[in-house]
């Protein structure tokens, strides 16, 4: 399996190439997980194709160049991170034995990593977003079972609760965030309100028309949310996402 040092960003008002090439990375990353805070991207954990990693390095557009950071306090692959209030929460993952329940987050001020209390469940290759105010663990691998199950992080309580399971038991499966006005075009998708209504009610979540929404979409069937509801998501024939199914 190759690893690369490279990357690709997409850069939207460059007509002329869509794609550019950036500076390499300083250390090879399998099982990265990535996130972007105050304008620069983190490259966080992975594996260099013999070990876990601990180590993290952030991309500076402004000047083109990569630089380390604190370290983790765990080796980390095949990870969940995201940027959640100012900070980059890390989550679950693998090191050198077993699947990871532990979870850590990285404070860009001081820059240092910090614990955070453990998810209910052994999640590797797990789906990591924020929607609204709670931090999100999407499905993964309990170094036994495929996982189905959604659990939630709350700042507040300082506690992870499980909120509702997937239809399907998923692993490795990509996660984004998008706006319910974003599918507010005719034509674009089909959508069975009356499932992110049940979803609504069994997760707890917010219902906002403008709140943000979680996406994640592994192969042709995924994770969905809108309105900031999570529902599951398979592709139709034409590519184009059916979602019809909530979470039980």
């Amino acid at each position: 399996m190759h690893m690369y040092l490279h990357i690709l960003f997409y850069w939207h008002k460059t007509s002329l190439c869509p794609f550019c090439q950036v500076a390499s990375m300083s250390t090879r990353r399998l099982g990265v997980g990535v996130a972007v805070i105050n304008g620069q991207l983190f490259a966080v954990g992975g594996s260099d194709g013999q070990h876990p990693l601990s180590s993290v390095e952030h991309y500076d557009p402004r000047v083109g160049t990569w630089h380390r950071v604190a370290s983790m306090t765990a080796r980390r692959k095949h990870l969940g991170v995201a940027a959640f209030g100012g900070y980059i929460y890390a989550v679950g993952g693998r090191d050198d034995s077993t699947e990871l329940s532990s979870a850590e987050c990285y404070d860009p001020r001081a820059n240092a990593w910090c614990p955070v209390v453990a998810m209910t469940s052994r999640r590797s290759g797990v789906g990591l977003t924020v929607v609204g105010n709670q931090l999100i663990a999407i499905g993964g691998f309990d170094g036994a079972s495929y996982l189905k199950s959604v659990e939630v992080y709350d700042p507040e309580a300082v506690c992870w609760r499980v909120q509702g399971n997937m239809n399907s038991r998923r692993l490795g499966g990509g996660v984004g965030v998008v706006r319910m006005a974003s599918f507010n075009r005719p034509g674009d998708y089909l959508y069975d309100v009356d499932s992110f209504e049940r979803i609504s009610n069994a997760l707890s979540l917010s219902t906002t028309a403008s709140s943000p929404a979680a996406v994640a979409t592994s192969a042709r069937t995924g994770l969905s949310s809108m309105n900031g509801s999570i529902g599951e998501c398979s592709a139709s024939a034409s590519g184009v996402p059916d979602i019809n199914r909530s979470l039980r």
